[in-house]
């Protein structure tokens, strides 16, 4: 495990994901830009509740690895802790302060015992909100990492990163007068302007009314618009206010 420079290593990560336009070759980075650190293995899923399903698209990372066959075969994602814990941590956690904090059930003991025969012997997860406002797990996992503050923070931002530019590939990111939007909040925009309230909104594109404001309030704040007259306005002008 080594880490050289990790602000000059993390910039240039930081610059190659700018350019990225495939969640294959965010993958493919982050997979290099961890690797020197001792991680072997990673993925990126959103979760509702406490639990995963193989209809739940994962994000990025190693989808085809034999450990990710292995899992799904087996339905570990029913089962397993580091879904459940991280759907109520809601913060950056470790394997071992995820285990010393539970009783685990002997279907959770199995899975961490195959995951450590597998390679995996330390995780960190880094828990994520997705652009419809669920909650997404970036797990990480291999060897000789995690009770490193330095690389535990190097992969930490790097997850944040990969995450945010994964989202803005898979969203379709749209901009409108030099100011970047993701699709979710075109979609919700365009509604907005042709009068619909929060709750229609949300019933449309199957988000929570919650949701509907938070994008709504992230757009006003990028284009300096006050009202849903102002973002329509802006909407069908291709120009943001200033």
């Amino acid at each position: 495990m080594t880490v050289n420079s990790p602000l000059s290593d993390f910039i240039k990560f930081q610059h190659k994901l700018e350019t990225a336009t495939t969640v294959n070759e965010i993958t493919m980075l982050f997979a290099d830009y961890a690797k020197p650190m001792g991680v072997n293995y990673f993925v990126c899923a959103a979760i509702q509740g406490a639990y995963c399903t193989p209809e739940m698209s994962r994000m990025l990372g190693y989808n085809d690895s034999e450990w990710s066959r292995h899992y799904m075969a087996n339905k570990y994602y029913l089962d397993d802790l580091v879904i459940k814990y991280g759907a109520i941590a809601r913060k950056v956690f470790t394997y071992e302060e995820m285990i010393n904090s539970h009783d685990m059930t002997e279907r959770q003991k199995l899975i961490m015992r195959e995951a450590h025969d597998f390679g995996l012997a330390e995780g960190l997860v880094v828990p994520l909100r997705s652009s419809d406002d669920h909650l997404a797990l970036f797990s990480i996992a291999g060897r000789g990492f995690s009770n490193d503050p330095k690389c535990r923070g190097q992969l930490h931002m790097g997850a944040i990163y990969a995450h945010e530019r994964a989202l803005q590939v898979l969203d379709g990111a749209y901009e409108i007068g030099g100011v970047n939007i993701t699709k979710t909040q075109h979609d919700v925009l365009s509604y907005a302007a042709l009068g619909k309230t929060d709750g229609e909104i949300a019933t449309i594109l199957n988000i929570t009314e919650g949701s509907v404001s938070k994008h709504i309030a992230a757009v006003k704040q990028k284009s300096g618009a006050h009202t849903r007259l102002q973002l329509g306005a802006i909407l069908r002008s291709g120009r943001l206010i200033h």
